[in-house]
């Protein structure tokens, strides 16, 4: 419900989703950071930032390293490495990087991620496809990792009354969002 610690209206409630889809069953902990990419948070993972025992872990990460220029191998790879690391303490469901539609922001990343034309590129979705392509690859067969799909939530262009800032869901949007995970996460079962 914050970004940078300060409230922002469209994640009003958001983190009150948590308690009423997975509270009955766990004691859900948001350990997200406005803008966080995945090298920040395997440092911190690899740096003490889990409590001891053993936990089943959702993890939403990498469109924060495709929207600062990465391309979709390395934060891929920067995905499956959290995943990874995650899985020493327990089971993980990876969920895939959300669709997003603020190619305006692509503009700013040409160069050096340009088109063939030496244009910005015009979306983020080969991206985002590339890369959740290379995560499910990667972790496909690995035990105590599962890879959830849940994108087709969003829409296409991506739903406004679900994200209004093409990015990141709203209270609404996480609640279908959770969902969906109860529904077709094996491990939140």
């Amino acid at each position: 419900g914050t970004s940078v610690g300060r409230p922002i209206a469209r994640a009003s409630g958001a983190p009150d989703v948590l308690r009423e889809k997975f509270g009955d069953r766990w004691d859900p902990l948001a350990l997200a950071i406005s803008g966080d990419q995945t090298q920040h948070a395997l440092w911190r993972l690899q740096h003490g930032e889990l409590p001891r025992g053993n936990a089943t872990f959702v993890l939403l990460i990498g469109t924060n390293n495709l929207g600062n220029g990465h391309l979709p191998g390395p934060t891929a790879e920067g995905v499956v490495a959290v995943a990874e690391a995650l899985a020493r303490r327990g089971r993980v469901v990876v969920a895939k990087i959300f669709p997003r539609d603020d190619a305006h922001r692509l503009a700013a990343l040409c160069p050096p991620r340009c088109g063939e034309d030496g244009g910005p590129f015009a979306s983020f979705a080969p991206a985002v496809d590339k890369a959740n392509a290379a995560v499910e690859a990667a972790l496909r067969g690995r035990p105590g990792v599962e890879v959830v799909d849940c994108n087709d939530l969003w829409g296409s262009p991506v739903d406004a009354a679900l994200m209004p800032d093409r990015l990141h869901p709203n209270r609404a949007g996480m609640a279908l969002y959770a969902d969906c995970l109860l529904a077709r996460a094996r491990f939140l079962r």
